[in-house]
C-alpha cells in the first residue's frame, strides 16, 4: 500500500505557473514509488501571505485536513519593498503549521530581470526568516 504525503501550496502564479506544484507530485512519486503525494493550492495572481492571512483560507484548510507539509509564497518583491509585513506574516502562518504537525517550507522567489542585483537581498531576507522560524527555505530564486 503506498503512503500518502500531502502539501498544500499557498502562493500566486509564481506557485500555479506550469502546474509546478503537480509537477513536484509526479517527481517525488517517482523517486519514491510507494508514496502518493497529494497537492491542494491555494493561489491567485499577485497574492500576498497578508493577503492569504486576511482571507482566513489557509488557517481554514490546515485545521480541516492532515498536512505533512506546507509551501509558503509571498509576493515576489516583498522581500524588497514589504519585509516587516512579509516576515510578520511568515511568522504567523510558519505557527499554524506547526501546531497543525505540518513542515513549513518558504519558496524563494527570484529578483526581476531589470534588478538582478536584488537577488543578494532575497536571499538574506529568506535566510533571517529560516534563522528565526524554523522553516526550510526551498531556493527556486537560486535555480
Amino acid at each position: 500500500m503506498r503512503s500518502e504525503f500531502r502539501v498544500l501550496f499557498v502562493g500566486n502564479s509564481y506557485t500555479t505557473r506550469n502546474d509546478m506544484p503537480t509537477m513536484l507530485a509526479r517527481l517525488l512519486e517517482a523517486g519514491i514509488p510507494d508514496m502518493q503525494v497529494k497537492v491542494d493550492v491555494l493561489a491567485f495572481g499577485g497574492a500576498s501571505l497578508a493577503a492569504h492571512w486576511n482571507r482566513g483560507e489557509v488557517q481554514k484548510r490546515l485545521a480541516a485536513q492532515k498536512w505533512n507539509a506546507v509551501v509558503l509564497q509571498d509576493q515576489s518583491t516583498r522581500p524588497l519593498r514589504a519585509l516587516k509585513s512579509m516576515q510578520e506574516h511568515v511568522r504567523r502562518f510558519v505557527d499554524e503549521i506547526q501546531i497543525s504537525g505540518a513542515k513549513p517550507y518558504l519558496y524563494m522567489t527570484w529578483a526581476r530581470k531589470n534588478d538582478p542585483a536584488s537577488q543578494a537581498n532575497i536571499v538574506t531576507a529568506f535566510q533571517g526568516l529560516a534563522k528565526v522560524t524554523g522553516a526550510r527555505v526551498i531556493p527556486v530564486g537560486l535555480a
